[in-house]
């Protein structure tokens, strides 16, 4: 009787661990293990989670966004186009100025000796008979050496600082005078820079005037 209701209703309140019941959106009522449990509790968590939604983008401003890339952007890539072409025809008028400046030219001027401190800058002279572009950073520079007015080429390096030439030498070998290294920039009419050979260097400048050569024969 009352013994027997009691037990019933001990029945109903408890449910044994090993069954489980996952709630309407996974409905699980099964005997389980424990590892078991935890797996499908966690399986059932990410099915019923909500799947995220994005808004969609106006129709018209979608088409805005197709128009600027058809017609923006090729416009950019002119303008970059035409900006690269500036910047070579600006470079090649400053190469041809430099080729003009130094294609019978005369560079006067004094140099320093470090193994003379005390002694005051020695004057001296440079005769260009021609100078222009070969290959690269390469020029070809025809000087006039001595009295006796022999011509050698020379491929000396000149790098751009901007609008101003400067000639590069590293272990630069010059017939009849030895070994150098310098670096001479060029400014409008004036020239000044530094060099240094196997035992000595010093400092540089003068002025660009023009000589009384006739200038070399392209090749």
């Amino acid at each position: 009787g009352l013994r027997d209701l009691r037990r019933s209703q001990g029945g109903l309140r408890r449910r044994p661990a090993s069954v489980a019941h996952f709630g309407a959106g996974c409905p699980l009522r099964e005997r389980l293990s424990n590892d078991e449990l935890r797996a499908r509790a966690l399986s059932c968590r990410i099915d019923s989670a909500p799947t995220p939604t994005f808004p969609l983008m106006n129709p018209r401003l979608a088409l805005l966004a197709f128009l600027s890339a058809i017609l923006v952007l090729p416009a950019l890539a002119a303008l970059e186009g035409d900006a690269a072409g500036e910047d070579d025809a600006a470079q090649e008028a400053r190469e041809d100025a430099f080729a003009q400046l130094l294609t019978g030219a005369r560079l006067t001027g004094w140099f320093t000796d470090t193994t003379k401190p005390d002694a005051p800058p020695a004057k001296d002279s440079y005769v260009i008979a021609r100078a222009e572009k070969a290959d690269g950073e390469l020029w070809l520079i025809e000087a006039v050496v001595g009295e006796t007015g022999l011509r050698v080429p020379l491929y000396i390096p000149v790098q751009w600082a901007g609008d101003t030439p400067v000639m590069a030498l590293d272990d630069f070998a010059v017939p009849q005078m030895g070994t150098f290294d310098a670096r001479v920039l060029f400014h409008g009419a004036s020239y000044a820079g530094v060099w240094s050979g196997a035992e000595h260097g010093g400092e540089m400048a003068g002025r660009i005037e023009r000589a009384a050569v006739e200038a070399g024969t392209k090749k």
